[in-house]
């Protein structure tokens, strides 16, 4: 009994021991987190740095997930970041602290900015310093954005590139294509992966109903699938037809796009473009047409023209949209 009445005396000594270190720490964070903010404002850091996201004016759809702000801090003795929201003309939202160059708010602090921000410009702040001497401010980095008014309120279909490029060239089934809700904050789904061909400019009709991409089959570049969307899709020769049966030589489908209704499809054929790949992922390929005339297809009528006005060989017409 008296063993265990030692123990049990041990453990709520140690338990009440580290309840009040971490008591004082916080109070010590508090006290640093209060100073840091008077230095800020009094004099601000002797040096600054840029936030590299988000980008300066941002402005985020109100239905956005929160984004992961991240900064280059290379001030010499900074180990630590203190990162804060305000209002501008206002208060501080919310603060925390971080070991590492990005920070992600949580859902709720994320929902908090949102909500007090209404329109009004946002900032976020970091102030950076090193943790012997917490309370010493030594750069700072501030950013400014807007939440707009407008939902996005749809998903979003995109492709998933490991860079620079020719690492996905040469690794065709790392590519994946994902259909992402931006406002949830699990991994986008996978639709597709494993394509055994080369699949690239992709779009939809205005409802969502018509889906068209290249996909280069059987070894044409011009190749071209265009079909109902529906919850599982599956592409067969029947859905492929090809831009080349329109152009004298060989030639591929470049920025090809769904009309609003799915009827049409359109794209650039007989291009010359010029396309320099480079080993930097921030910058991996530079590319722009120099040649071209536009093609439609009728999904209806199964036919393929030159579209008139858009098909004069000694001009560059290319990159076709639709109005609304």
């Amino acid at each position: 009994m008296a063993n265990n009445s030692r123990a049990r005396y041990f453990v709520i000594t140690i338990s009440l021991v580290a309840f009040l270190l971490i008591i004082f720490f916080l109070l010590i964070k508090k006290s640093d987190k209060e100073k840091l903010i008077a230095v800020w404002k009094d004099k601000g850091a002797s040096e600054s740095f840029d936030i590299q996201y988000p980008y300066p004016n941002t402005m985020f759809p109100p239905d956005i997930a929160a984004p992961t702000f991240m900064w280059v801090d290379t001030t010499e003795s900074v180990n630590s970041w203190f990162v804060l929201f305000k209002i501008k003309g206002e208060g501080y939202i919310s603060s925390s602290y971080t070991s590492v160059a990005e920070w992600r708010p949580a859902r709720e602090i994320w929902e908090q900015v949102k909500l007090q921000s209404k329109g009004a410009e946002a900032e976020f702040h970091v102030l950076g310093y090193n943790l012997l001497e917490p309370d010493k401010l030594i750069s700072s980095g501030t950013v400014s954005f807007t939440i707009s008014k407008d939902s996005v309120s749809a998903p979003i279909f995109y492709r998933d590139v490991i860079l620079p490029v020719l690492n996905a060239r040469n690794n065709l089934d790392s590519i994946k294509w994902r259909i992402c809700d931006i406002s949830s904050y699990e991994m986008a789904h996978v639709a597709l992966e494993n394509l055994p061909v080369c699949g690239n400019c992709h779009s939809f009709s205005m409802d969502g109903s018509t889906f068209g991409m290249d996909v280069d089959a059987s070894m044409d570049k011009g190749a071209y699938t265009i079909l109902d969307n529906d919850e599982e899709v599956v592409i067969t020769n029947d859905k492929i037809v090809t831009w080349t049966s329109i152009s004298k030589d060989p030639c591929l489908g470049l920025l090809s796009k769904v009309s609003p209704n799915g009827r049409y499809a359109i794209t650039t054929i007989d291009d010359n473009s010029v396309l320099v790949n480079h080993d930097d992922p921030m910058y991996s390929q530079f590319f722009f047409p120099i040649r071209g005339e536009v093609a439609v297809y009728d999904r209806v009528l199964d036919t393929m023209y030159r579209l008139p006005g858009a098909s004069d060989p000694e001009w560059c017409q290319s990159n076709p949209n639709w109005s609304p």
